[in-house]
C-alpha cells in the first residue's frame, strides 16, 4: 500500500474495512495454534484482501473500496449446510418498473452496508482464518475466530437472505407467492414494494412518506446507504 500513489485513500478504505468487522463482532483473536485448530477437526482458512475502484454513475473515480475476502473454495461443506440464495426474478423487476411508470410511484435504493457482517454463524460451525501476509498486528491477531458470515464463505448469502426475510416479516411485509423476494406492505390503498437482490434492494411507494417511513425502519435494522430515485439499479 505505502508505494502506491493513493497509498493515504488505500488506507483509509482497508481501515473502514477492518472497523466494520470490529464493529459487528465478525471476528474475535484466537490463542489456538494451525495444529491445534486442525486437531480438533476446525477449519483454518486463508483471506485475501481485494482493493478496487468504485465510480459514480458517470463513469468519475468514487472512492477505493477494500473488501476481505476468506478463501471459501478451500472451506468445506462438513454438514451439508444448504448455501442456495435466491434473487428477485427479471421479469419481476420489469414489472415494478412499468408500475412506477404507470402509478408514478416514489422509488428508492438502498444498500445494506458490510451485510455479510450481519448474520453469525452456526454454533456448530467452527472456523478460523489467517492474517494476510500484507498486514501486521496492528491491522488484526495472526489467527482469529470467525463469528459472522464474512465475505467469501459460500453460506454467507443464505444466511443473510433468511436475516433479512425475518427483518422484512418483523415489518408486516408479505414475500409474494410468484416471486419470494418481492415483498409488499399495503395500508389501505397505500402500499410500499422492495424487490431484494442479495444486499441491493429497490423501494417502490406510493408516496414519498411511506418510502421515508420504510427507509427510516429498515435503517434501524441495518447500516444502509440510501439514493433516492436512483437513475439505475444493478
Amino acid at each position: 500500500i505505502s508505494s502506491h500513489p493513493h497509498s493515504a485513500l488505500l488506507e483509509e478504505a482497508l481501515n473502514k474495512e477492518l472497523q466494520s468487522y470490529v464493529r459487528n463482532g465478525a471476528i474475535t483473536a484466537s490463542t489456538l495454534t494451525p495444529a491445534a485448530i486442525k486437531a480438533a477437526g476446525y477449519q483454518l482458512l486463508s483471506v485475501r484482501v481485494i482493493f478496487s475502484i468504485k465510480l459514480h454513475h458517470d463513469g468519475s473515480f468514487n472512492k477505493y473500496k477494500v473488501r476481505m475476502v476468506l478463501r471459501g473454495d478451500k472451506w468445506r461443506n462438513i454438514d451439508n449446510i444448504d448455501l442456495y440464495a435466491s434473487t428477485v426474478r427479471v421479469d419481476s423487476l420489469r414489472l415494478i418498473f412499468s408500475l412506477v411508470c404507470h402509478f408514478n410511484l416514489e422509488i428508492a435504493f438502498f444498500d445494506v452496508e458490510t451485510a455479510f457482517l450481519v448474520p453469525p454463524l452456526k454454533l456448530d460451525e467452527h472456523i478460523y482464518i489467517k492474517r494476510p501476509n500484507n498486514l501486521d498486528d496492528s491491522h488484526m491477531p495472526a489467527i482469529s475466530k470467525v463469528n459472522k458470515c464474512i465475505y467469501g464463505l459460500p453460506q454467507a448469502a443464505k444466511y443473510f437472505e433468511d436475516d433479512l426475510n425475518a427483518k422484512m416479516a418483523s415489518l408486516n411485509f408479505k414475500p409474494l407467492v410468484t416471486d419470494p423476494k418481492l415483498f409488499i406492505r399495503r395500508t389501505g390503498d397505500e402500499f410500499v414494494i422492495v424487490a431484494t437482490h442479495v444486499d441491493d434492494n429497490f423501494v417502490a411507494a406510493t408516496n414519498s412518506e411511506l418510502r421515508s417511513q420504510f427507509l427510516a425502519e429498515i435503517g434501524q435494522l441495518y447500516n444502509i446507504t440510501v439514493v433516492l430515485d436512483p437513475p439505475t439499479f444493478l
